[in-house]
């Protein structure tokens, strides 16, 4: 019998004034009797600023039974925020702050921060950065597979790239998120870097984890000169930023958990939710994977033959996703890449969800991902940078506003095609 696979993202959001300013208000969300659903459990939940909230969705085979439980969450904010005049105007946007003000750090979840600063120091704007973790399901027979395509998959950042400018308000970047969070040699973790590798076999991955906790843990004594705030806040299973982490405490199955993607809209996440999913099924199924020995080769079963190679690891790591980093969807490698992936994730989708990847395809198209259109749109309006790449406040204020138009288009959208009524 086919295993199929639940999917659960875990989505951060940043809280903004009516002038699209940042606000410390997640006390108005977290607090408010609204925000706790029937079940008693809270729709959103604390994150690392106090303009931030993050909401978990129940893991479900369904893209439609997670749209829905977006709708529903959604439905709460909206009660939440006309219950007073004070709250009336704030606003949940998907995307990582970038100059519009600055939040404060959240006690609710300071416990961690000088952990962090102890052993790589300032950790004042990597917490707010806003992204998204999907957890998925480990298939019990291809669980090797399973990782090394989710693997192969990361440079779909591409996809959800929402992040073209920075806290300094300065564009460098088409991802400016993974490029902090993930460069190994200029990233926060620079200092014990993530590599990105296939695996042979899950204890491969055990060792490898076990290796990184150790290296965090010596790093905290060597700081400190012991590690007793490090063993109350830590464990092999939630130590590190790797781009897939192993979670077999999560869930009956285990999980993999994808941590690679931006913040993004509604209509953007689902579809990247579904590429995720759909590739995972396929290699459930059992689909022969392979691996190239040279730079450049791969194959997503383009002919239908039953096999996928993935592409080598230097291939993946310095050309597809630098590129991804860079210049999004416009690198014309990786957008033949993605081209080819989308389609064999497709195939691995019901036939009534397929729906939920056309953002992507249309995204494939166009060679434009949401961070080339909020940089285009302030083109268009006339908002340019300085001679060091700056852009101004009010050039900041109208690119969160098109972030925030951009995703209530997309909540409309599901609305209408779910009937759905609050």
């Amino acid at each position: 019998m086919l295993q199929k696979l639940k999917i659960g993202p875990e989505q951060e959001f940043s809280l903004y004034n009516d002038k699209f300013m940042i606000i410390d208000a997640s006390s108005q969300v977290l607090d408010n009797p609204a925000n706790i659903k029937p079940n008693g459990h809270p729709y959103f939940v604390k994150e690392g600023t106090q303009a931030q909230i993050e909401l978990n969705w129940k893991p479900s085979i369904s893209l439609d039974h997670l749209c829905l439980q977006f709708l529903e969450a959604d439905g709460a904010a909206r009660k939440m925020f006309a219950s007073s005049e004070e709250t009336k105007d704030i606003k949940i946007i998907p995307a990582s702050e970038n100059g519009a003000g600055l939040a404060t750090i959240s006690k609710r979840v300071a416990h961690r921060t000088p952990i962090y600063k102890a052993i790589f120091g300032d950790i004042e704007h990597l917490i707010r950065i806003s992204g998204i973790h999907n957890h998925i399901d480990r298939c019990p027979n291809h669980a090797i597979e399973q990782f090394n395509v989710l693997a192969a998959m990361v440079p779909g950042i591409a996809f959800t790239s929402n992040s073209p400018i920075d806290y300094k308000r300065i564009n460098g970047f088409n991802d400016s998120r993974y490029n902090l969070f993930a460069n190994p040699k200029t990233g926060y973790f620079k200092k014990i870097p993530e590599e990105l590798t296939y695996i042979k076999d899950l204890q491969e991955l055990e060792v490898r984890d076990q290796n990184r906790y150790t290296a965090w843990r010596n790093a905290y004594l060597a700081s400190v000169g012991n590690t007793i705030l490090f063993d109350q806040n830590f464990t092999i299973a939630n130590t590190g930023y790797p781009a897939i982490r192993n979670r077999p405490d999560v869930g009956k199955l285990g999980t993999f958990e994808a941590r690679k993607d931006d913040s993004t809209t509604l209509d953007i996440h689902l579809g990247n939710t579904g590429f995720m999913l759909g590739a995972c099924n396929q290699t459930c199924k059992g689909i022969k994977v392979e691996y190239a020995t040279i730079d450049g080769d791969y194959d997503f079963n383009s002919q239908g033959d039953g096999r996928i190679v993935l592409p080598t690891k230097e291939y993946l790591a310095n050309t597809l996703i630098c590129q991804g980093v860079q210049t999004g969807l416009q690198s014309e490698e990786l957008h033949h890449y993605l081209t080819q992936l989308l389609k064999f994730a497709h195939e691995g989708l019901p036939e009534e969800e397929r729906h939920y990847l056309n953002p992507l395809f249309k995204m494939i198209n166009s060679q434009e991902n949401l961070s080339t259109q909020v940089l285009e749109h302030l083109r268009i309006n006339k908002y340019h940078t300085n001679t060091k790449k700056e852009y101004s406040l009010e050039a900041i204020q109208e690119a969160n506003k098109f972030v925030w138009e951009r995703q209530q288009k997309a909540i409309e959208h599901f609305r209408k095609l779910h009937h759905y009524k609050s």
